[in-house]
């Protein structure tokens, strides 16, 4: 290319961003936006809505608490303690005696695996009731394997402190006993 080839070029490109500018500022010049388009674009704006304030909920109310049933459950605690046992107890003012059993020494798949740890509940309420601080009249053990993935609803057994004393002064023998008892199991899981 020649020098005055090359001067033509820079002249036309000079030219064109001269005349492309002059047309952009035409286009999109600096001029005051009407009031339907500030109205427009106010309206496309999201509205700051004030933030509801909690609802104030009035504090819990429990039922009132026996304290000769807070001492018969501390008591039925290191029954179950002696007893290398794992779990909570609840004396009930209605007359339930409420076991929870969380098996840590050998997994639970059966009543027969649960029967030894369902044999020393019983012996815990048996000493409760003996202490005569609460009186129960049903007691009621629930059976959970800890040593699954997760802690696993097993069984629940269900006997009368009537039966557990005639179990204990020999009255009724064992098998006597386990044909008295209620043993629920958690519902399974059906296959679809």
């Amino acid at each position: 290319m020649t020098k005055k080839q090359l001067g033509i070029l820079a002249f036309l490109a000079v030219a064109n961003v001269l005349v492309l500018g002059g047309l952009g500022v035409l286009a999109f010049g600096e001029r005051q936006p009407t009031a339907e388009e500030i109205m427009a674009t106010l309206a496309a704006l999201p509205t700051a809505t004030p933030t509801p304030l909690p609802t104030p909920t009035p504090f819990p109310t429990l039922p009132p608490v026996d304290a000769d049933c807070l001492v018969c459950q501390r008591e039925a605690s290191a029954a179950m303690h002696a007893r290398r046992m794992v779990g909570a107890v609840q004396v009930t003012s209605d007359g339930r005696f409420e076991l929870t059993w969380l098996s840590r020494d050998q997994p639970i798949n059966t009543f027969e695996d649960a029967l030894e740890g369902i044999t020393r509940a019983f012996l815990v309420a048996l000493q409760t009731r003996d202490e005569e601080l609460c009186p129960f009249d049903q007691v009621w053990i629930e059976v959970w394997d800890e040593r699954a993935e997760q802690r696993a609803f097993r069984l629940g057994v269900r006997a009368s402190m009537a039966d557990l004393a005639a179990w204990r002064s020999g009255a009724i023998d064992d098998q006597q006993l386990l044909a008295r008892l209620e043993v629920v199991y958690p519902p399974q899981a059906t296959a679809r």
